[in-house]
């Protein structure tokens, strides 16, 4: 039973965005990190905002070669082969919503019920005493990915040791 942690990093908050790089940590431990062109993005937007933001970073913008197309192409093959039974993300109305839009027509590689919430996990552990994880967010999209999973999987051990005390 594998599960995959997902993370994007884009050029705007819109579900239209430019993607610049996708990451996927696994807790089999596969990773995939994928760099993408954005001047294969065609009509997907980008922000004075978001692009300010960047600006301001201390990592440095992703600028990748490969083309949106053949990165959803990656990703997908990536997914199929793993079969994860949950894609977890930190928001599912970021990462996720992006990339269905980016997948389009061509469907994407999980399930709708596969999608899972690192936000929601976090606040009921910590509403129920976890103690917070305090993980670096470096912008870059497979380090983030690895450091979610980290989150996922200590805030799923807290709520299985209360399973364990009833």
């Amino acid at each position: 039973m594998a599960i995959a942690m997902i993370d994007i990093e884009t050029l705007d908050i819109a579900v239209t965005a430019k993607i610049l790089s996708i990451g996927v940590a696994t807790d089999t431990g596969l990773r995939l990190y994928l760099e993408l062109d954005v001047s294969s993005q065609g009509s997907r937007t980008e922000s004075a905002d978001t692009l300010k933001w960047w600006r301001a970073q201390s990592t440095a913008m992703p600028a990748g070669e490969l083309p949106l197309y053949a990165a959803l192409l990656k990703l997908s093959d990536f997914l199929r082969t793993l079969k994860p039974t949950e894609l977890w993300c930190k928001g599912p109305h970021f990462d996720i919503a992006i990339l269905q839009h980016a997948y389009g027509d061509m469907g994407t590689p999980w399930k709708y019920s596969q999608i899972r919430d690192l936000r929601t996990l976090k606040s009921e552990a910590l509403r129920l005493g976890a103690d917070e994880l305090k993980l670096v967010n470096s912008h870059h999209a497979l380090d983030d990915a690895r450091n979610q999973l980290t989150e996922v999987q200590h805030y799923r051990n807290f709520m299985n040791s209360l399973r364990k005390e009833k």
